[in-house]
């Protein structure tokens, strides 16, 4: 049925006959995560989305995360087809630990204790400036040394994250 639905998401017959499946599949589930994927999506194929109702990327959340996980939460969000004829290298300092990203090809990667001397730009900031940057695009906090524009092309090619996006339906 999820073909059905994805085909034509206005069909209300595919999207109970679908509903009904996960919800079968839900209540049979001894596992939770998959019992509660189940039921939601059912809830959702009858009622719509309901979004989340926390905000994922609050300071206290990026205040736990290692500087190579706020490195992956940046490359979730690159837009790899904005960002597939884009070349950036750069240089960071955050709270004194090196790191060196690339954005090639729409792929942005990191390594953490080292520099490149042929980077775009050594960015130096702390970790409350790497939350302003990604949560409101605020980039005040970045010193930089080389091309300034460097992080806001970096930034301009991140996507907003939807927490309220659909599970099941297209």
């Amino acid at each position: 049925m999820s073909h059905v639905v994805f085909a034509d998401p206005s069909n209300a017959e595919a999207r109970e006959l679908e509903a009904r499946a996960l919800e079968q599949l839900g209540y049979q589930a001894e596992n939770g995560t998959w019992r509660n994927f189940y039921l939601m999506g059912a809830l959702e194929l009858r009622e719509g989305s309901k979004g989340t109702p926390i905000a994922t990327t609050s300071a206290d959340v990026l205040g736990g995360l290692s500087l190579s996980q706020l490195f992956d939460g940046i490359a979730i969000r690159v837009d790899g087809m904005r960002a597939a004829e884009e070349r950036l290298v750069l240089n960071w300092v955050v709270d004194g630990q090196r790191a060196v990203t690339t954005l090639s090809d729409g792929v942005f990667t990191h390594v953490l204790d080292a520099t490149d001397e042929g980077a775009a730009a050594t960015l130096t900031l702390d970790r409350e400036a790497v939350g302003r940057a990604l949560m409101l695009g605020d980039l005040s906090g970045i010193q930089v040394e080389g091309d300034v524009e460097a992080p806001g092309r970096l930034f301009a090619l991140l996507d907003t994250p939807d927490p309220g996006f659909e599970i099941v339906a297209p």
